[in-house]
């Protein structure tokens, strides 16, 4: 499958520490790789391309768009690190059985960075938070400490990193089915 990503993105990284927590913000620069999965929870990552240029993507997107079959573009939600993008792209692939390209955006609430804010401890698994945050209600939406307080700072920050990762009037909040 193809991923983009603006985050930053490391070459020379055959697996998914390619995709950093690290971006910046307002940049339209992307990034761009082959993933396949090696082994059960393992990822290989090909063609890794930190900064892509349009030509590039397009020829990429291209042999994508070229087949008979729909393709899915999928963007995923909130506190989404790029191992369990490429996880939700490959089950997309299998159930729909058709390509899928993904995008993966610096999601898990962090500074531009890669590290937490000040003041959230990130104890608690990012990776649990968007289960977590159904957990959130009237009765705790103004938690001041605690997982909780945790996860919806994390939320907040990651609404914010979101709108910073908008450029070119693109926003990043969908999940798109291209029919050919």
């Amino acid at each position: 499958m193809l991923v983009f990503t603006n985050r930053t993105v490391r070459a020379g990284h055959g697996d998914e520490s390619a995709f950093t927590a690290e971006f910046v913000p307002g940049s339209d620069t992307l990034g761009m790789a082959e993933v396949a999965r090696n082994g059960p929870a393992h990822w290989s990552l090909a063609g890794v391309t930190p900064t892509v240029s349009d030509a590039a993507a397009e020829a990429a997107l291209a042999q994508v768009f070229e087949g008979s079959r729909p393709v899915l573009v999928h963007i995923h939600g909130n506190s989404t690190a790029p191992a369990p993008c490429f996880e939700q792209c490959a089950r997309f692939e299998e159930i729909f059985d058709v390509p899928v390209v993904g995008f993966s955006w610096p999601s898990e609430g962090r500074l531009s960075s890669g590290k937490h804010r000040k003041g959230v401890t990130g104890a608690r698994a990012e990776a649990e938070d968007r289960w977590t945050t159904a957990a959130v209600d009237s009765s705790n939406f103004d938690a001041k400490s605690g997982a909780i307080a945790d996860v919806i700072a994390r939320y907040r920050h990651s609404k914010r990193n979101g709108k910073s990762s908008e450029s070119n009037g693109c926003r990043v909040e969908a999940l798109v089915v291209v029919s050919p």
